[in-house]
């Protein structure tokens, strides 16, 4: 009787075990596929509840957009440009895997996210090696075409890994592109003494602009003073013309001689008669 029950319990409890294993469920942004005994069964399971064999094995996926840190968790990588300047780049990729292209993403891939974050970085260390060096250096070849260079490595890499793992992706942003610290360094001071030199130009400029600006206004008292005391001898001179037509000019010249002597303190000239 005793091992009946047992047998019952035992039973019992393997059907309970298996019923718990019939089940599943499926996330929302994911889909999930089984395996019977290694064997894979091709249907897609869509988000919510499916049923399977106890001893099918359930492999979900996550079919989100997903961004990727490139640079992991130094924020960033070492590359090397054409003219041998070692930089470091700060980057990131916004992908989605496609369904229709799983099984080499899920299956093939041991650590998927770190395969497909290395090919991203051997894509992007082989396009910033292709770019060739200015009389400025690479660096800065690479600084000044980021809109080019970002347009080639998104074609780059969109080729690159979407026929082979299954990823889509949809952009690839360079955040930055960073120098060595010598490199850095010359470049600080550089730009330093650009400012320097810019600042003392203007305030040379200002300084000249303020020079010339009181010259000319210089030249504009001048000339009003030129046009003033012109003016004052022409009217001098129509009035003498005036007093010697009158036939006064001797009396006015005369008095205007007294009145010279009279106002002065010391008077050493000797006046002839």
């Amino acid at each position: 009787m005793n091992q009946l029950i047992g047998a019952a319990a035992a039973a019992l409890a393997l059907c309970l075990y298996c019923l718990s294993r019939s089940f599943f469920k499926v996330e929302q942004g994911h889909l999930a596929v089984t395996t019977t005994f290694g064997r894979l069964n091709r249907k897609l399971l869509q988000p919510g509840l499916h049923s399977k064999l106890p001893w099918d094995q359930v492999h979900e996926f996550s079919v989100m957009e997903k961004v990727v840190e490139l640079g992991g968790e130094d924020g960033a990588f070492p590359l090397m440009t054409e003219d041998g300047t070692l930089l470091k780049l700060e980057a990131k990729a916004r992908l989605k895997l496609s369904p229709e292209k799983f099984y080499s993403f899920v299956f093939e891939l041991r650590r998927p996210m770190e395969h497909v974050r290395e090919l991203f970085r051997c894509l992007l260390r082989n396009e910033i090696a292709n770019v060739t060096s200015s009389d400025e250096g690479a660096y800065s070849n690479i600084r000044k075409n980021m809109t080019t260079l970002n347009r080639d490595i998104q074609r780059a890499c969109d080729s690159g890994v979407q026929g082979h793992y299954g990823i889509e992706l949809r952009s690839l942003d360079i955040a930055d592109v960073l120098p060595p610290h010598e490199l850095a360094r010359a470049l600080n001071a550089i730009e330093k003494t650009r400012a320097d030199v810019s600042g003392l130009y203007m305030r040379a400029l200002a300084d000249s602009e303020q020079r010339i600006e009181g010259a000319k206004q210089g030249v504009k008292i001048a000339l009003l003073r030129a046009q003033g005391a012109a003016r004052e001898i022409e009217v001098v001179a129509d009035a003498l013309s005036d007093l010697d037509r009158a036939g006064t000019l001797e009396e006015y010249v005369e008095h205007r001689r007294v009145e010279v002597f009279s106002d002065a303190k010391l008077n050493m000239i000797r006046r002839q008669s």
